[in-house]
């Protein structure tokens, strides 16, 4: 439920937090969140979703910055880095940059240092469109807030500039702004 009173940051945890859980009661709960992001588009809000997510980034090894190569993000699925373990009932998000949900599914194609993540798509949530595709800040803003986005290619690229700036902003505003475009996020 969009709550106008909400910020664009607050929607997009709160989305987040729902996707992982299980809706399902006759299932086990999921293992993990896998979030693909081919373009890499929501990585400036990652520094402040570490604040109040379990999110864990693929990437070279940086364990301040929950960030690291795929086995590393196994165990901590699994549970095994004691400086990691999280509540009962919290499942970690696993962002993963550079990386499609089209591409998750074509296993046998994965890069190798990849490929210890594929199962885990099996045991976990992806968070993905109805369609299957990824979730571009467009298609975010569109869908899951019901507010307009010019279609054109300057606004796109808008959107993924003022990222951080437009997290702050409350939805009321951005639907009274609506259809948001270039200029307007400029």
């Amino acid at each position: 439920m969009v709550n106008d009173q909400e910020t664009f940051f607050d929607a997009f945890v709160r989305t987040l937090q729902e996707a992982s859980i299980d809706q399902k009661r006759d299932q086990v709960p999921p293992a993990a969140l896998l979030w693909t992001d081919k373009d890499g588009q929501w990585q400036q809000l990652l520094p402040r979703l570490r604040a109040c997510l379990p999110i864990f980034t693929l990437g070279a090894y940086d364990p301040k910055e929950r960030i690291g190569p795929a086995y590393w993000l196994r165990c901590v699925v699994a549970g095994t880095l004691p400086e990691y373990k999280l509540s009962p009932g919290q499942v970690p998000m696993l962002y993963l940059p550079g990386l499609s949900a089209r591409e998750l599914r074509a296993v046998a194609d994965l890069p190798r240092l990849v490929q210890p993540l594929a199962e885990l798509q099996y045991r976990g949530v992806v968070w993905k469109q109805k369609n299957g595709r990824d979730w571009t800040i467009r298609a975010f803003v569109q869908q899951n807030l019901a507010i307009e986005v010019g279609k054109d290619a300057k606004t796109k690229d808008a959107l993924v500039a003022a990222l951080s700036h437009l997290a702050d902003k409350p939805l009321a505003d951005l639907r009274q702004a609506a259809p948001l475009d270039a200029t307007l996020l400029a």
